[in-house]
């Protein structure tokens, strides 16, 4: 392989939507954005949903919404996996955005929350914080990827 570029695959459960030699590649991490040159330390990580950037051997820039999955470095190479993956083409516009999950404040039977036998409970209502996080994230993405942004 060439100095001063990666083998990038990005594929989703149903396609291999981008597959390529790149110069960079720019994701959304659970702790932030990454950037990923040539040269690279081997890495796997868990990706949260956000915009998903990447540059072409010819400087044309690739960029999709993506929703949550992991990314592995080996050497030159790096495989994108994705739950999905949406271009500027495939969104509607406006896009079309994820309902945030409803919470039912019935769901919590009592405020004990904790459990002998298991420790801490959880609590629903981070379950549900933490699910509409990440649609609002996605949600961003796509509004940024049809905006071009």
């Amino acid at each position: 392989m060439s100095e001063g570029r990666l083998y990038l695959e990005l594929i989703t459960r149903r396609r291999c939507v981008f597959e390529g030699f790149v110069t960079k590649v720019i994701l959304p991490s659970k702790l932030g954005q990454m950037c990923i040159l040539p040269g690279h330390a081997a890495l796997l990580a868990v990706l949260i949903p956000g915009v998903f950037r990447s540059t072409d051997v010819e400087g044309k820039e690739i960029v999709y919404a993506v929703k949550g999955g992991f990314v592995q470095v080996q050497g030159e190479s790096v495989k994108v996996m994705v739950e999905r993956a949406w271009s500027k083409d495939e969104l509607s516009d406006p896009p079309e955005l994820d309902p945030l999950p409803k919470w039912n404040p019935d769901d919590v039977s009592n405020t004990d929350q904790t459990d002998a036998d298991d420790g801490p409970k959880e609590d629903p209502l981070d379950k549900v914080l933490e699910e509409a996080y990440l649609v609002r994230l996605l949600n961003e993405a796509k509004i940024k990827v049809k905006a071009g942004l």
